[in-house]
């Protein structure tokens, strides 16, 4: 069952455009997990008596919209599906009518007060999971050679929280601040994702970038989808692409987050590269001899694999990678099948792409 915790958006939430400032959504997100893991019997006093503490590591937010100055709102939670080493938790906000205005997920994980080393479960007790449609893909990795350096932020002692680190909202609050009040008067977020790898202390340089892509566009008129089965395994696919250099790539197995990748991850991306090789050269954009790398065919995608199978093999430190051999063909025949497909009853997009 979710839990919920109710918040009057007030004069300390909001910018001078009357609209929820996104550092105080992240520290809402904060104050309710922190209350939730108190009445499961996993919160901070209970950790810190065991020499132990929690960290997040992720999280990807989208919006419809931020509240504004005076409304009352409900900040719900949920936990989602864990592992012995990582934690999945899912928010959402509604207005005062039910109406759904942000949607989160988020990746916890629990660590050694001495070492600062994460460590699987420590609490004794399988810790409940749920599963609803509040649920969001993670961020992956994102390429630093796209970006450019805007700002640097000094560490200072008004920074620094009670782990002695950069304080978690603060890097949103530091984020914001690229852009002044007037350009958030004519723009809103749509989605955030931020990815915590590794900590920043007093004294030390916090160095802020630009996207130089972030007026990317569009280059397939739809998203390509992909729905099949084979040998009793579903594959579904959702391909789209534009013109930046980054790749952002989500994979799932039996809905759940494999974060490492895995087989069916692998099989996509072969197939991919080879679709995309086989009709750059019967289009004649690609000479006989010249083949394009699988980093060269991932530039600008942004694609989710999912895969639903009957007796999935998770191998990792965490759990978190598909190594069920046969997948990798299964998802690899999808996409050259599927996509190839496509290619052929659209070759104007082939060409372009």
């Amino acid at each position: 069952m979710a839990y919920k915790k109710d918040y009057i958006v007030d004069t300390g939430f909001v910018d001078k455009n009357k609209r929820l400032v996104l550092s105080k959504l992240f520290l809402m997100f904060q104050e309710v997990a922190e209350a939730h893991a108190d009445t499961l019997g996993t919160g901070k006093a209970q950790t810190t008596d065991i020499g132990r503490k929690w960290i997040i590591t992720r999280y990807s937010v989208k919006f419809n919209r931020l509240p504004s100055y005076g409304e009352k709102v409900s900040m719900y939670t949920y936990p989602g599906k864990n592992n012995p080493f990582f934690f999945y938790r899912h928010f959402y906000l509604e207005d005062e009518k039910g109406t759904l205005l942000v949607v989160a997920s988020s990746v916890w994980a629990v660590l050694d007060a001495k070492t600062n080393k994460i460590v699987s479960n420590p609490f004794g007790k399988k810790l409940p999971e749920e599963t609803r449609e509040f649920e969001l893909p993670l961020p992956s990795k994102i390429e630093e050679d796209s970006f450019n350096k805007v700002k640097e932020h000094f560490v200072e002692y008004s920074d620094i929280d009670l782990n002695g680190h950069l304080n978690n909202t603060r890097y949103i609050e530091l984020i914001q601040n690229i852009h002044d009040s007037d350009f958030y008067k004519d723009h809103e977020f749509a989605s955030f994702s931020v990815n915590y790898f590794s900590e920043i202390k007093e004294k030390e340089i916090v160095s802020l970038y630009l996207d130089r892509n972030e007026n990317k566009e569009i280059i397939l008129p739809d998203v390509v989808y992909i729905d099949t089965q084979d040998q009793g395994c579903e594959v579904e696919i959702a391909v789209q692409y534009n013109t930046s250099y980054n790749d952002m790539i989500y994979a799932y197995a039996n809905n759940i987050n494999t974060v490492e990748g895995g087989t069916h991850l692998d099989g996509f991306k072969a197939g991919l590269t080879k679709v995309i090789n086989d009709y750059g050269q019967s289009l004649k954009v690609l000479k006989d001899t010249e083949k394009l790398r699988t980093d060269d065919v991932l530039e600008g995608i942004t694609a989710i694999v999912s895969v639903k199978i009957p007796d999935p093999q998770f191998e990792g430190q965490t759990k978190t990678k598909l190594g069920n051999s046969y997948m990798r063909n299964i998802v690899y025949k999808a996409v050259v099948d599927k996509l190839g497909d496509f290619f052929e009853q659209n070759p104007k997009i082939a060409k372009e792409l």
